[in-house]
């Protein structure tokens, strides 16, 4: 059972967040092991914030020894403790809150590896000395920081203090210039956007806190870069292997709702990236500070999570120094599926497939690390160099398809029972042979296949040529460009796809709701939606004060065509700074009310009255926008804009 001792720091008054009592409920109802399955998949983000194994991420990987010691500070709710409890052998947890540190006991107290100090790392001090009673280690193999209460030297050299011979402190930290902070996120600790860019959040940059670390007495020093961030993390970078400008074909940044939010920061990181300014304002931090100079670094250099999958399809696949890659199941229900990879990568090999050569070795897959894009990244990188070539693409699909046609033994159209026209049936079909899991070689022109954990006996060819297909609406630089959206419909006629094509997506609906666990991430993607609303309000606020300008500029009095969100803001905007709205018009008329009321709303301007005074029309629907004003301009005898056309006006 998971010892709890209560210390003189601990601190009884603290209140907790609805939150935080929710989670408690949560705890006291059932045991750990069954903690998440009770909880709804519309979960509010505060509460998937201390539940969800996706905490588990910014460690999950790491390789922790079996047989070490942990120190985790600032547990918390005890999001990544269980965690630490798995991977060694004894693991001791600090958290002050007196009702935190409670529940971290109740949520883990099946563990017997566990205990929970309710106090601050000054009693940890005074439990450690020999005489102790409670059995503390003296000194620790691993201290665990996320998020710690000090940054400051002194703080820091405690903690070196606490450290085994060859101990490492693993600390994870927001960063001052986090991207999140540049697009207006505010401080969680003032409330003021642009906090931690000014320096008035207590946050640090990567250098102020490699000078602290570095001054504190610790050795060595070896960079992670969490991404989204160290509470959610998808994807973990490092000095030896950062991010190419696409990241991964998966990563989902997710934003929390701001009402300062001025920018969508997932649409900024290929900028950032391709800019080389990616290190100084990735959102956070994981240092992993050695005691010696001497002792190796972790050899991981780039860690992919999917924490958030169903317990089989759960995985950490993870790049080394030493030239290998691993996939380590997370969950012992995914060691099938790393049987399945390795014998579906051998059957492909013996067709002629060129599939990366697949080991088992406890519980992960070992690979050869291939130094290469892959075919989805090669592709876009051609977008962005203007080097697309559209024949060519055509081409290499061509060899998938018949990559896909020789990975397996095929019987006619319409066996089994299938649909006629999904065309052929494949004995073993393979959905993951798609660009996404395909390295490539321009230089050879050469294709080596990865991660084919899936396989679907007696399913038509059809399923994954489609999925190959797909790939191209699943990449922001694919949809922005208009050669790649109508490759799609070129490749579904030349392959005969067209009359089963919705079936198809269907299926492949069905596939990725299978693997992804969608629900998991609902309540990310929920507070994301609704940061993008705000940013969106944000961004139409600051253009209806460029066109108010405008228009005090050139006219006193002006009609209004749309009461949408673009309209809506602008008439409230001219309104303040003293135009005149001569009439408002709008198809929903009925439904709209504006505010203050303005004397005439018309559903058309046939409906104006033809004596109505007003020295200008500006339209301000985004759809169809220039259509209307071409309309209305046969109409009036007076300048006709749209709100576009007036936002592409130079500032004067």
């Amino acid at each position: 059972m998971a010892e709890f001792i209560e210390t003189a720091g601990a601190d009884k008054s603290y209140e907790p967040t609805e939150a935080e009592i929710s989670v408690e409920t949560y705890i006291a109802a059932c045991s750990g092991a069954a903690f998440c399955a009770i909880l709804s998949n519309e979960i509010p983000f505060d509460i998937l914030f201390h539940v969800s194994d996706m905490r588990e991420s910014i460690l999950n990987w790491y390789p922790f020894d079996p047989a070490g010691a942990v120190l985790e500070l600032n547990a918390d709710m005890g999001a990544v403790t269980g965690l630490l409890c798995e991977r060694c052998a004894r693991v001791v947890s600090v958290e002050k809150k007196r009702f935190k540190a409670k529940a971290v006991a109740a949520r883990y107290g099946d563990k017997n590896n566990l205990t929970v100090i309710n106090g601050d790392i000054a009693d940890v001090l005074a439990i450690t000395e020999p005489s102790s009673a409670h059995a503390i280690p003296r000194a620790f193999d691993y201290i665990v920081a996320i998020d710690p209460e000090s940054l400051e030297p002194e703080y820091l050299r405690r903690l070196l203090g606490l450290l085994s011979p060859h101990g490492r402190l693993l600390l994870a930290a927001e960063n001052r210039f986090a991207l999140r902070y540049w697009c207006g996120k505010s401080s969680p600790k003032t409330g003021l956007p642009f906090a931690g860019p000014t320096g008035r959040d207590g946050l640090l940059s990567k250098e102020e806190l490699s000078a602290r670390l570095l001054a504190a007495g610790f050795a060595g020093l070896k960079w992670y870069y969490p991404l989204t961030d160290h509470l959610f993390a998808r994807e973990i970078y490092s000095e030896a292997m950062p991010p190419n400008r696409f990241l991964n074909s998966r990563f989902a940044p997710y934003i929390r709702p701001d009402q300062s939010l001025i920018m969508n920061e997932g649409e900024l990181y290929e900028d950032v990236i391709a800019g080389g300014a990616f290190k100084f304002m990735c959102n956070a931090y994981l240092a992993e500070a050695r005691k010696r100079a001497s002792d190796p670094a972790c050899d991981v250099d780039y860690a992919a999570l999917t924490t958030y999958r169903s317990a089989e399809n759960r995985f950490a696949t993870t790049v080394h120094s030493d030239g290998t890659a691993r996939k380590t199941a997370l969950r012992p229900e995914g060691m099938q599926r790393l049987e399945d990879m390795a014998k579906h990568h051998a059957a492909l090999r013996e067709r002629g497939i060129n599939a990366i050569p697949v080991t088992l070795s406890k519980n992960a897959a070992v690979m050869p690390r291939v130094r290469r894009e892959t075919l989805w990244d090669y592709w876009q990188t051609t977008l962005r160099a203007n080097k697309f070539d559209e024949e060519a693409v055509i081409r290499t699909f061509d060899r998938l398809r018949d990559v896909i046609m020789a990975s397996s033994e095929c019987e006619p159209p319409g066996a089994r029972g299938a649909d006629p026209r999904l065309g052929p049936i494949q004995k073993t079909a393979y959905p993951e042979l798609v660009p996404a899991n395909c390295f490539y070689d321009p230089e050879n022109d050469e294709f080596t296949f990865f991660d084919q954990e899936y396989a679907r006996e007696y399913c038509p060819a059809s399923v994954p040529l489609s999925r190959a297909l797909l790939s191209l609406r699943y990449s922001p630089v694919f949809l922005s460009d208009a050669r790649v959206s109508a490759l799609l419909p070129r490749l579904i006629e030349r392959y005969g796809l067209k009359d089963c094509w919705d079936l198809l997506e269907k299926t492949e609906d069905d596939f990725l709701r299978s693997v992804f666990n969608f629900e998991a991430t609902e309540a990310l993607e929920t507070e994301t939606a609704k940061a993008r609303a705000v940013i969106r309000m944000n961004m139409i606020e600051n253009e209806c004060k460029k066109i108010a300008v405008y228009v005090q500029n050139r006219w006193k009095r002006i009609g209004l065509y749309g009461y949408g969100k673009r309209g809506g803001r602008l008439y409230a905007r001219l309104r303040a700074e003293g135009t005149e709205i001569a009439f408002l018009i709008d198809r929903a008329a009925a439904n709209a009310a504006p505010e203050p009321a303005i004397p005439s709303i018309f559903e058309s301007l046939d409906a104006v009255p033809p004596n109505e005074v007003f020295e200008a029309v500006i339209v301000t629907p985004k759809a169809d926008g220039d259509a209307i004003a071409e309309d209305l301009r046969g109409m009036v005898n007076c300048p006709v804009a749209t709100f576009d056309e007036i936002l592409s006006q130079p500032v004067r």
